[in-house]
């Protein structure tokens, strides 16, 4: 396992020496991310594990964990998002390629050019973004609904009057 994480890996290289880069990585760093959340703060937490699969398919295990700050759409507030995430990309050298990868894994197209990682990593995170951001549905609505006053009671709103009650006065009176 590296000590530091690098700026750019050769996936391929990494794989064959079976290595495991941990760490964290500035979400300020990642430009297309910063541009669907709030601020850019924080950090993402990272474990790539490079090695072959199975079938010998060279294969990079992920584990991207960020807390997101976000807009609820529904109701226009701040919200923090956290995402925990777990992939398996498929390091393929051609597009033909990605159509022999198993289900469950995402094409990866390599090449002898390095990756930077953080790309690698922003990747995972905007695929784990959500395509509406909203609130639970308990804290959201909370907002839109009236302060209770300690003296309303349930027991008192049920002694109402009908509203109902009126449209009697207004039917004309039918002889018994």
């Amino acid at each position: 396992m590296l000590d530091r994480l690098p700026v750019q890996i050769h996936p391929l290289r990494l794989v064959a020496s079976r290595d495991i880069l941990q760490g964290e990585l500035p979400i300020s760093k990642m430009h297309r991310l910063t541009e669907l959340v709030q601020d850019s703060e924080g950090n993402a937490a990272i474990t790539l594990q490079f090695q072959r699969d199975e079938n010998e398919q060279p294969i990079i295990r992920t584990d991207v964990k960020a807390a997101l700050n976000m807009t609820c759409m529904r109701c226009g507030q701040p919200m923090t998002y956290h995402i925990d995430n777990a992939s398996i990309l498929g390091l393929v050298e051609a597009e033909s390629e990605a159509e022999n990868l198993p289900d469950d894994y995402e094409p990866l197209l390599v090449g002898n050019d390095p990756l930077n990682l953080s790309d690698i990593v922003e990747d995972e995170l905007l695929l784990a973004l959500p395509i509406v951001a909203m609130h639970e549905d308990n804290d959201c609505l909370q907002q839109w609904l009236p302060e209770e006053d300690e003296e309303d009671s349930p027991a008192e709103a049920t002694k109402t009057d009908n509203p109902f009650a009126k449209l009697a006065d207004l039917k004309p009176k039918m002889k018994e």
